[in-house]
């Protein structure tokens, strides 16, 4: 799946994704506020996704600035024939009601069988949050965990990885002040979050990756 806005629709955000047979891509079903699961946003900014290991869902983060530029989470759940099963109902949660300014990250834990959001949050700082689902369709629920402020300083350009390896999630962003990206290593224990020491990458500014589609 692919996730995208478009300045052509207001800036809504879609989520778009294809079966395949070998090296063939087959049909094409797209989720968004135009489609079955109308969340009535039309500034959906900073969008990313994230699916759990049995492929049975898709979460995903967004900046809406129809609701002073709060952070949420939203879920779609996917059945064996690879259809919405929330059909008409889009499941979300609010994940920081503050103004915030800046990008969202999330990413599956397969350890943990939980996703880390993170984002710029008020004055930009870096914040990360644990999110548990359970149930499926529309009886799912979430659960969330404390919110983490990883960096107390106005950040920019957020992506993340999940680093099985080490058991830690990795987190690339950077500074506004100098614009020189960094990365932290951010530990998971239960659903407290917490945080390494960020070490610059280099010394070239205005340097940073985009977030991958997962």
């Amino acid at each position: 799946a692919v996730r995208f806005h478009t300045s052509g629709y207001s800036y809504k955000g879609y989520v778009q994704k294809w079966a395949t047979s070998g090296a063939n891509l087959l049909d094409s079903k797209k989720f968004g506020p135009d489609e079955e699961e109308n969340t009535g946003e039309t500034s959906v900014y900073e969008f990313d996704i994230a699916q759990n290991t049995s492929g049975s869902e898709l979460l995903f983060t967004y900046r809406s600035s129809d609701n002073s530029n709060k952070v949420y989470a939203s879920y779609l759940g996917i059945d064996t024939d690879g259809d919405w099963l929330n059909s008409g109902n889009m499941k979300r949660t609010l994940l920081d009601g503050d103004d915030c300014g800046g990008f969202t990250s999330i990413v599956y834990n397969p350890d943990l069988d939980l996703y880390l959001a993170v984002w710029s949050g008020n004055s930009k700082y870096l914040k990360a949050r644990t999110i548990t689902t359970s149930g499926s369709g529309s009886g799912l629920s979430f659960s969330l965990g404390t919110t983490a402020t990883i960096v107390s300083a106005a950040t920019d350009r957020i992506s993340q990885v999940y680093d099985s390896g080490i058991d830690k999630h990795v987190v690339q962003y950077n500074l506004e002040s100098d614009a020189y990206p960094r990365l932290i290593y951010l530990t998971v224990s239960g659903t407290t979050v917490t945080a390494g020491t960020a070490d610059q990458l280099h010394d070239q500014a205005n340097s940073f990756s985009e977030q991958p589609n997962k």
